[in-house]
């Protein structure tokens, strides 16, 4: 369902991208009472990644102060060992060009600057090469 939602941003749909975020969240809740039953492969999914989700589609819309609030609301709740892995930097890459269009400039930078740190300690030279590209 968000990913549904997300690509109806990605159209411009945004009354669709609510109602599909909002579904997600149903379903989410509703997945989360009976934890027997999830797969083993959505060991990665919850409301936390459903909120950067969110924040993604948000930004598709041009909607960049709503992004950065959902951004920064799902990183914030992330685990501090999951915080910093690699695939979570693209997430704060996004944040970065919500900041920027914000004029956010500092912040951006800060946030940039993790990154580029987070890329070095980690030996990824695709997350260096793009932390690069939005300084």
């Amino acid at each position: 369902m968000q990913q549904e939602a997300r690509g109806l941003a990605v159209l411009g749909d945004a009354a669709g991208t609510g109602r599909g975020f909002d579904n997600a969240r149903e379903l989410t809740a509703q997945a989360a009472e009976h934890p027997e039953d999830e797969p083993p492969w959505i060991y990665f999914f919850n409301p936390d990644m459903l909120t950067m989700q969110h924040g993604l589609a948000c930004q598709y819309l041009g909607r960049h102060k709503k992004a950065v609030e959902l951004l920064t609301a799902g990183l914030d709740a992330l685990s501090p060992e999951v915080r910093h892995a690699e695939w979570v930097a693209y997430y704060r890459l996004d944040q970065t060009r919500s900041l920027r269009a914000l004029h956010e400039d500092a912040e951006a930078a800060r946030v940039l600057d993790e990154v580029a740190d987070l890329a070095e300690r980690l030996g990824s030279a695709r997350l260096a090469r793009q932390a690069a590209a939005l300084r």
